[in-house]
């Protein structure tokens, strides 16, 4: 078992044991080089675009209700590739297997799975997520997407991690806007997407805050939707403090994903698209992205700045 405090290395040696061990999985990291990017300016940062075929199937992830038979779920044990090596997390995460992601977005991309078939739901799992994230930081971020914010396997908890340099966002500029009980609040410098900005050295002050976050959230969705299943959520930890970077979203997918072609482009955000990096898995999408679709990409799948305003709210008591 791996321990908890200090993931890092283990998580650089995994990958280059698989490339090695793992023939379709060397293919695969092989086939990354190929992977094509551009760069635009969105609100004074950048946003990297990529083109990656090989995401086609998570982007198009049907949003219906999940299934609770584990039998075709690839996150499962028994359904594990044989050549997969899988990893189990100790002590404090140890319900908890550590899997290289089959289908990177970049190199060193990574999969945390329960070990049981349970829905995509961070709630009695908060510790263990952000015992990992101290475990993997700073070199990498941990993240998660809620079941409708862009999980593919909503039916199955996991959680992923990638470089954080990988992630326009570990550059983003947020601006403090108060506290709440040990935690200190700030707000992202950017008018398409909402995020929050927690930091603490107390885990347990991070717990309560987003217990409030979430209490205020469910006041606005319905009730079909699980209390996180509207966010994206990333955690790091550096110099004694944690951080969590908290997307609340409104929707899992923009509008532009559901027009008519030519129109239609097929994107579904998920954490990575929030942090700045937005996928596409097919050329003509890749090619006629712009700054006007991002923003409008963003705008259709957040929370407005009113709704923001408010939660900002709950948490200090002021806007």
């Amino acid at each position: 078992m791996l321990p908890e405090a200090s993931l890092a290395p283990h998580l650089v040696t995994l990958y280059e044991r698989q490339r090695e061990s793992w023939q379709d999985f060397a293919e695969v990291c092989k086939g990354l080089a190929d992977v094509r990017q551009r760069h635009l300016v969105f609100y004074g940062a950048f946003v990297e675009i990529q083109y990656n075929p090989r995401r086609l199937e998570n982007i198009t992830a049907s949003t219906a209700s999940p299934s609770n038979s584990p039998d075709k779920c690839f996150l499962c044990a028994e359904n594990i590739p044989a050549a997969q090596i899988s990893l189990p997390l100790s002590p404090g995460a140890g319900e908890f297997l550590l899997l290289c992601n089959i289908r990177p977005i970049f190199p060193y991309h990574f999969t945390i799975v329960h070990r049981a078939h349970i829905p995509q739901r961070l709630g009695a799992h908060f510790s263990a997520f952000l015992g990992i994230a101290r475990g993997i930081a700073p070199d990498f971020w941990l993240f998660f997407n809620g079941a409708q914010s862009g999980a593919s396997l909503p039916h199955h908890l996991h959680w992923q991690a990638l470089p954080s340099r990988y992630l326009p966002l570990s550059r983003a500029h947020f601006i403090p806007c108060g506290n709440f009980a040990g935690v200190e609040i700030a707000l992202l410098e950017d008018e398409a997407r909402q995020a929050l900005s927690l930091v603490s050295a107390d885990a347990e002050a991070l717990a309560r805050a987003w217990g409030v976050l979430v209490e205020a959230t469910n006041k606005r969705v319905l009730l079909c939707v699980p209390e996180d299943g509207l966010f994206n959520i990333f955690a790091t930890f550096a110099a004694g403090y944690y951080r969590l970077i908290i997307f609340p979203r409104a929707r899992m997918r923009p509008s532009c994903y559901y027009a008519d072609e030519p129109e239609r482009m097929i994107i579904s955000p998920g954490s990575v698209e929030m942090a700045g990096c937005i996928v596409t898995a097919r050329q003509s999408d890749f090619d006629r992205l712009n700054a006007a679709h991002i923003e409008q990409i963003y705008r259709d799948v957040s929370i407005t700045k009113a709704e923001m305003n408010d939660l900002l709210k709950s948490l200090t008591g002021r806007c």
